[in-house]
């Protein structure tokens, strides 16, 4: 199942191999909105590593989830 963040129509499709979920997240990101591991993201796809939320829906594959609580874990590891 993709995680597919509030807001985010489009972006990189990846799999996190620290905390292994597959998400949605804004083009670029480096660090991971669910466990904050950095550099620990790679592409679902490398042949085709951004996509549109519809596509992933579509595909039956999405979980819909707020980022406020991930914001919120980054914003403190930002500020430690």
């Amino acid at each position: 199942m993709t995680i597919i963040y509030k807001n985010i129509n489009f972006g990189d499709h990846v799999h996190c191999n620290n905390c292994e979920k597959t998400m949605l997240v804004p083009c670029g990101t480096d660090i991971c909105p669910e466990c904050l591991a950095d550099g620990c993201l790679s592409w679902v796809d490398e042949n085709e590593p951004e996509k549109s939320a519809a596509d992933i829906e579509s595909a039956g594959l999405s979980n819909h989830q707020s980022m406020k609580t991930t914001e919120k874990k980054m914003r403190t590891r930002l500020t430690n």
